[in-house]
C-alpha cells in the first residue's frame, strides 16, 4: 500500500514522516476577509452544471500523483437569503469537471527552506472556486451529501469537512462558538481526475460568499 495509508487526521497530528514532508498544499481565498461568491438556488448538486470548487489533478499516468484531500474550511460573508438550509456535496469524477468562471486558485506549499539548491514543489492541482460550470458528469462516486445547516446562513458561520477523520474538539470552546465540523470519508484524486464540491440549499434565493481553506496531501503514487 502507499504512503496515503498514514491517514490525514487534522492539524494536532503531526506529519512526521520525512516522505511527507513535500507533500502539504494549501489553497485559499486570495485576499483575507473577502469571501467569493458562490452558488444560487438553481443549483441543487454537481450534476446541475454548476459547482461551487473544482480541484483537477493534472499529473499524467506516469507520473502517477496522487492528491488526498485533507480539509476543507468554508466561512460564510455573505448569506444564502430565505434559505431554510445548507447542504455540501463531494463528488470524484474521471477527467476535468471544470468548464468555466469562480476564481483559479494557486495553491502553495506549507514548506520551505533557506538552503541555496532548494526547489520549492509544485503541486499538479488546478484549483478553482466560486461561480462555476462544470461539463457534464462522467462516471461521479458521491463522497459526502450531506445537510450541515438547518437554518440560513449567518456571516461568520464556519464549516469545516475533514476527510477521513480530523480534529473534531468544539471550537465553541476555544472561542469559534459559530464553527460545524463534518467527518467526511477519505478519498483520492488519481491522475487526470477531478474532486467537485458544491453547496446548496432549500429556496436559496442569494449567492452565499465564502472564504475558504482547502488543505491536501500529493504525493507519487507507489501502489
Amino acid at each position: 500500500m502507499n504512503r496515503f495509508m498514514m491517514t490525514a487526521l487534522g492539524f494536532k497530528h503531526d506529519f512526521t514522516d520525512s516522505a511527507l514532508s513535500r507533500s502539504y498544499f494549501r489553497a485559499k481565498n486570495p485576499t483575507a476577509g473577502t469571501g467569493i461568491a458562490s452558488l444560487d438556488a438553481a443549483i441543487t448538486r454537481t450534476t446541475a452544471a454548476a459547482c461551487l470548487m473544482t480541484v483537477y489533478n493534472a499529473a499524467t499516468a506516469a507520473q502517477g500523483n496522487v492528491i488526498q484531500p485533507v480539509r476543507l474550511r468554508l466561512r460564510a460573508t455573505a448569506v444564502n437569503t430565505t434559505a431554510s438550509d445548507g447542504r455540501i456535496a463531494i463528488y470524484v469524477d474521471t477527467g476535468n469537471r471544470y468548464s468555466s468562471g469562480g476564481s483559479a486558485i494557486t495553491p502553495t506549499s506549507v514548506i520551505h527552506s533557506g538552503e541555496s539548491s532548494y526547489v520549492l514543489p509544485t503541486s499538479k492541482a488546478t484549483i478553482h472556486f466560486g461561480q462555476i460550470t462544470v461539463t457534464t458528469q462522467t462516471s461521479e462516486i458521491e463522497i459526502m451529501d450531506r445537510l450541515v445547516s438547518s437554518t440560513i446562513l449567518a456571516a461568520g458561520d464556519v464549516h469545516d469537512v475533514w476527510f477521513g477523520g480530523g480534529d473534531l474538539v468544539s471550537e465553541a470552546a476555544t472561542g469559534h462558538p459559530d464553527t460545524v465540523a463534518n467527518v467526511c470519508a477519505s478519498c483520492w484524486v488519481r491522475p487526470l481526475s477531478s474532486l467537485v464540491v458544491t453547496w446548496y440549499g432549500t429556496a436559496q434565493a442569494a449567492d452565499p460568499a465564502f472564504e475558504f481553506e482547502f488543505d491536501y496531501l500529493e504525493t507519487p503514487n507507489q501502489n
